[in-house]
């Protein structure tokens, strides 16, 4: 698996065992990338030199659990390294608005922080066991966990956040109303570097 390490120094280009980073990158049997694949520190040893870094960007197949390139950037202690780190939900079973009939809904799966410290966060754990179901909602927003946050103070919400945004909100799905998309909408999931996927299995001809 080609790899290239940059960012405060000289780039680096690396080949890393593809099947091995695959497993840390997704670590479900069906799932998606995993947020903690960009939400992490890696330490890479190559030769004489280690280099601590995150990744940047990644190159992956739209359906399959492949990768094909990873852009990684050093983290320096005392430069701001901006980091989306994962965001779980815990109590689910036991949250009032939940048992109610109300859908919990994790708005934001991932929250961008600017590290400064030697080490990356872990993920955010949200607990759901006394929210309840109001109206028009209940939310838990990032005020609510700015306690989880390094005591230290290495590690801070992206300056472009405000504390009141809402992280977790629970509602009743039936009073919000259904809005039909607009025409010229198109899936951004099909997105890609020089155009769009086609809608079609991989291996099969013609193209559809």
């Amino acid at each position: 698996l080609p790899a290239l390490v940059g960012g405060w120094g000289p780039a680096r280009r690396v080949v890393f065992n593809k099947a091995e980073m695959e497993r840390i990158a997704f670590d479900e049997p069906d799932g998606h990338l995993s947020n903690l694949f960009k939400g992490r520190l890696f330490r890479i040893h190559v030769g004489k030199w280690i280099e601590e870094c995150v990744v940047e960007d990644v190159s992956v197949h739209p359906v399959e659990q492949e990768l094909y390139f990873v852009r990684f950037r050093r983290h320096v202690p005392g430069k701001i390294t901006t980091v989306p780190i994962p965001v779980s939900i815990s109590g689910l079973w036991g949250c009032p608005g939940y048992r109610s009939g109300g859908h919990v809904d994790l708005a934001m799966p991932t929250i961008e922080c600017e590290c400064v410290g030697e080490r990356i966060p872990p993920p955010f754990i949200v607990d759901v066991t006394q929210l309840r179901l109001e109206s028009p909602y209940s939310k838990i927003t990032l005020e609510d966990l700015r306690h989880q946050l390094p005591e230290d103070g290495t590690t801070r919400f992206a300056r472009h956040y405000s504390l009141d945004t809402e992280v977790v909100m629970c509602y009743d799905p039936k009073s919000v109303p259904e809005v039909p998309l607009p025409p010229d909408w198109q899936d951004p999931n099909f997105d890609r570097r020089g155009g769009r996927y086609h809608l079609t299995y991989t291996g099969f001809w013609p193209k559809q």
